[in-house]
């Protein structure tokens, strides 16, 4: 299995620290982290993108994106023609969310359809479509139902698993994992503790309980098992280091990698 980050994660580590962008990713590098993980929107500038990834002897593991496909599920292909001009072969969308004003079913729909059409026209350039649950009272795949949902409706769908986010809906990630493991092609290693972070941003659960994103391994999710498991389906891919809303982006990248590299390399 290959350490890879997100790159908003790096972003904000120089926006709270007087390292630059190249110091981070150079030690990044150095630690063993060989892909960075984009959203659509932070690759304006693909050939700046290419050089840096160059610099570092890294790659990109897959490319994110936010839809509204409840709002209108004409598609927009422009991450799939910026994932095969980068050479990255998976995505993640976020189809859309719910809305007071459009039924649920409707909503459902309409996010079904996208998905369709986007995963039609990633085919023609080997590129796999995935989603993952998303821990918010909008989201139209906040648990394990939900994902299968789509994923009878769509035989090419993938998943990615995020190991925080089944905590959202009072769900057992190992539990998550069996499920749907047969359609699992990348990983989100997200871990969460409930003790008060200070300058942590939380994320408010459903009973109101708040949990903050700490460093994977130091969190209360279930990393050792995840890792173990995915380790006996041989998984090979990327495991995106994720913490956003952390209080100290640079230490919480620096101490998951460490804490990863130790467990990958027992």
């Amino acid at each position: 299995m290959k350490i890879a980050m997100f790159n908003a994660h790096i972003n904000d580590a120089v926006r709270q620290t007087s390292k630059t962008r190249q110091e981070i990713l150079s030690q990044l590098s150095q630690m063993g982290v060989t892909a960075l993980e984009y959203g659509i929107q932070e690759l304006d500038d693909i050939e700046a993108v290419k050089e840096e990834l160059a610099m570092f002897n890294m790659e990109i593991c897959s490319i994110f994106e936010h839809c509204h496909f409840e709002i209108d599920d004409t598609v927009d292909n422009r991450i799939v023609d910026v994932a095969d001009e980068l050479g990255v072969d998976k995505l993640l969308i976020v189809p859309g969310f719910l809305r007071d004003n459009i039924a649920k079913d409707e909503v459902m729909t309409r996010c079904v359809n996208g998905l369709r059409s986007l995963i039609e026209y990633a085919k023609t350039k080997n590129i796999t479509v995935t989603i993952e649950p998303f821990d918010s009272n909008e989201s139209v795949m906040p648990d394990i139902a939900s994902l299968l949902y789509f994923g009878e409706a769509l035989n090419e769908l993938k998943y990615t698993f995020d190991t925080g986010n089944f905590i959202y809906s009072g769900e057992d990630e190992l539990e998550a994992f069996e499920i749907l493991v047969d359609r699992i092609v990348h990983v989100h290693l997200k871990d969460r503790t409930s003790q008060v972070v200070e300058g942590a941003d939380p994320t408010v659960l459903p009973n109101k309980d708040k949990v903050y994103a700490s460093s994977v391994g130091a969190g209360m999710i279930q990393m050792p098992a995840i890792l173990d498991r995915l380790n006996e389906r041989g998984y090979q891919g990327y495991l995106t280091i994720e913490h956003f809303g952390a209080s100290n982006y640079l230490q919480t990248m620096y101490d998951s990698v460490s804490w990863l590299n130790q467990k990958l390399n027992k």
